[in-house]
């Protein structure tokens, strides 16, 4: 239980990175025209977020393929590839608020738009937890340990997990 804390903090730090290197990032200017203060930089219409159907099914069959990725990936790469799908999914999310923001989107729209967004972020810091055992089982096989079935995840890790993902896609397919 204590690793499996550390590992939901690891994840929270790397999710965090992505998170403020998107918004450390955002004002900087992005081409030439952003110098020039004649120039509108406003969107026109509409931007599309989702170019697939936002319906429950999608939202949860795309949410489980990153989580299993966070966690089998992150098994089978010591962790690595968890790290880096917690910072991608940190500097999107802060990049959509950003975005939603500079287009003077009223806070309580987006707001309401992250309804889901603590149970699906739980969620995946679970998977993460489990995906970070990698680096762990990765550490006693360079170490040339024996390999215990203990460092191995139960199957009944990835169970609240998922449970979290379905709830947070009835959330999000409900707003």
């Amino acid at each position: 239980m204590k690793e499996r804390k550390f590992f939901i903090c690891v994840g929270i730090a790397f999710w965090l990175i992505g998170a403020l290197s998107s918004t450390l990032s955002y004002n900087l200017p992005k081409k030439q025209d952003d110098l020039n203060p004649n120039t509108s930089n406003k969107p026109t219409d509409k931007i599309v977020i989702f170019e697939q159907e936002h319906n429950y099914q999608n939202i949860l069959l795309t949410n489980l393929q990153v989580g299993l990725l966070i966690s089998i990936g992150g098994l089978l790469s010591g962790g690595i590839i968890s790290a880096i799908i917690f910072v991608w999914n940190g500097y999107i999310l802060s990049e959509i608020i950003n975005n939603c923001i500079s287009l003077e989107m009223p806070y309580s729209k987006i707001l309401y738009g992250l309804l889901h967004s603590p149970t699906e972020i739980i969620s995946l810091l679970l998977f993460g937890s489990i995906g970070f055992k990698g680096f762990t089982i990765l550490k006693t096989i360079l170490k040339g340990e024996m390999l215990i079935l203990s460092l191995l995840p139960k199957l009944s890790s990835f169970f609240l997990p998922i449970i979290l993902l379905v709830f947070s896609a009835i959330i999000e397919t409900n707003l």
